[in-house]
């Protein structure tokens, strides 16, 4: 957008009342003297599909890795496995809302026992990191909500 040209992406967006919502967004910015002076936005409402495939950081649980948990556990091996988990998820999830997408409902629901698994195998790492945090010198590492 600074450089002049339009963004299209699939974006976040918040409610008043704190909720969210998902949009398939193009940005255009407004030029006067080649300077933006306002933007135009038009949306439109993603599918599943699409908001499936903004990525694992779009979650909250992405956020939290990306965000200051990679520099206080990045090199713990349970962090290393989260982070992989995280993105099998997602893209098992992505692959099961094709499956359904495209009629195959019966293939989509017996990947679900696989989401599954996945989901608790990282519910396992997550505990884990959390019982080495706690056990840890202080500074050393350190657990924080999201």
């Amino acid at each position: 957008l600074k450089a002049g040209r339009p963004w299209r992406g699939i974006v976040k967006n918040r409610c008043k009342n704190g909720d969210h919502y998902w949009v398939r967004a193009t940005v255009t910015p407004i030029l006067r003297d080649g300077q933006a002076v306002g933007y135009l936005s038009l949306r439109k409402k993603p599918s599943r599909q699409q908001v499936a495939a903004a990525g694992p950081h779009q979650c909250r649980l992405g956020k939290w890795l990306e965000a200051e948990s990679r520099t206080r556990y990045g090199d713990h091996p349970a962090f290393q496995a989260i982070e992989a988990l995280h993105r099998r998820v997602h893209a098992l999830a992505i692959g099961l809302l094709d499956l359904q997408a495209r009629g195959r409902k019966r293939e989509s629901l017996a990947g679900l026992g696989e989401l599954h698994g996945l989901r608790d195998a990282l519910l396992e790492r997550l505990q884990t990191l959390s019982a080495s945090a706690e056990n840890l010198k202080p500074g050393q590492f350190e657990l924080t909500t999201c």
